[in-house]
């Protein structure tokens, strides 16, 4: 496997007792990954249900290498002594209003030559959706988007220097881009009611992206997401 959730795998050497924090882990399988390929993670999320469903797919050896943060407030890592080797932030910043402060506390807790790994929502697909549904931001709990410079901004000013940019999450432009003009009702991207038509457009997007070369060039063209690596 060469990427998990739109994240480059190559970034992410498993070098001996390498640790990780996953910032804002939602369900949890990005971290359920890492610890069953030998990682050391911490996740942290604002949901303490993320812990449970962590756990519940760990076995006692992998619940070693797990440790899980509630977080109440933004500044809960400021006083955090341990050092990361790896940062992963995916679809995070574009929920938090002080997301500077957030890309500081990750410059001050990582370790030297190490990657921080941040994806958000393109800039294009966001102001697309929202022509459509003038609500779409207040269905996502979105509060930021960003334009490319804005992130690169953003690292520079916290001594983060680019490895690579990539893009992801084609298929979910086409899902979108189809039914957000019909405005349907939904949480932080999740369907909550789903019928035949939002079925068939999830099926028609994936068939669409399981040619290769059209993924590829789609995700050039109209990504719904970019992932930036950073190394300190």
């Amino acid at each position: 496997m060469n990427n998990f959730a739109g994240i480059d795998l190559f970034f992410l050497k498993n070098i001996k007792n390498a640790h990780i924090l996953d910032y804002g882990c939602g369900d949890g399988a990005f971290s359920v990954f890492l610890i069953k390929n030998g990682f050391n993670v911490m996740a942290v999320d604002i949901n303490p249900e993320s812990e449970h469903k962590i756990s519940a797919a760990l076995n006692s050896e992998e619940k070693s290498r797990f440790k899980f943060m509630l977080l109440i407030g933004q500044d809960n890592l400021n006083n955090y002594s341990q050092k990361f080797d790896y940062i992963i932030c995916r679809e995070v910043l574009e929920h938090i209003k002080d997301y500077e402060n957030i890309i500081n506390i990750f410059s001050n807790i990582i370790k030297s030559s190490s990657i921080c790994i941040i994806s958000v929502p393109t800039f294009f697909t966001e102001k697309y959706f929202a022509f459509w549904d003038k609500n779409w931001f207040a269905k996502c709990e979105h509060v930021n988007i960003f334009k490319k410079k804005d992130i690169l901004n953003l690292a520079k000013l916290n001594n983060f220097e680019v490895a690579r940019i990539s893009s992801h999450s084609f298929n979910r432009t086409i899902f979108w881009s189809l039914v957000v003009p019909f405005k349907i009702e939904h949480r932080m991207g999740k369907i909550l009611n789903k019928n035949r038509f939002i079925n068939f457009t999830e099926y028609l997007s994936n068939a669409i992206c399981s040619f290769k070369f059209i993924d590829k060039l789609g995700n050039k063209i109209l990504p719904k997401s970019k992932v930036y690596y950073f190394k300190k």
